[in-house]
């Protein structure tokens, strides 16, 4: 018998301290022991949505958050190269015309900062993107918000 206390075992220390303060503490019950520790669920991935039109904005964050993705917005590319600086994205979905510069300047930026970043670019105007084929989509402005879903959860491996 493993003891605790000179002349005093486990089981006899826990009625004489443990039940007189449980007695004062009707509300306090043992933790419960599990005996399968179940692992911690992984984080959410990230996405990183970039488009200076506060109301786009809105909607594609919304539509992303609600697929139970962590979301982080940017209104500017410079905004979105730092905020990526100091916490990289799993995935960006970005704007093609932001002011001052492009979906694409933003996306190589970021990809100096890490190359395998993917990205799905957003645009009213298709016929202005350069390089479409370094995006792992280019989706047209209007769009219904189930295309752009099914495009982020197979960028992100969740289908």
């Amino acid at each position: 018998m493993e003891t605790c206390c000179p002349g005093q075992t486990v089981e006899e220390m826990d009625r004489t301290v443990l039940s007189p303060l449980q007695k004062r503490l009707p509300h306090s019950h043992p933790a419960p022991v599990s005996s399968d520790p179940s692992p911690t669920p992984p984080a959410p991935k990230r996405v990183l949505v970039v488009e200076n039109v506060p109301y786009a904005l809105a909607f594609l964050a919304t539509a992303v958050r609600k697929a139970g993705l962590e979301v982080e917005t940017a209104t500017t590319g410079s905004e979105a190269v730092e905020k990526f600086r100091l916490r990289p994205a799993d995935l960006l979905v970005i704007d093609h015309r932001l002011d001052g510069t492009t979906g694409e300047i933003v996306y190589a930026a970021i990809r100096g900062i890490r190359a395998s970043t993917p990205a799905i670019l957003v645009t009213g105007f298709a016929g202005e993107v350069k390089r479409p084929e370094q995006f792992l989509q280019v989706i047209s402005k209007p769009f219904r918000v189930n295309v752009l879903l099914d495009a982020v959860r197979a960028a992100l491996s969740l289908e």
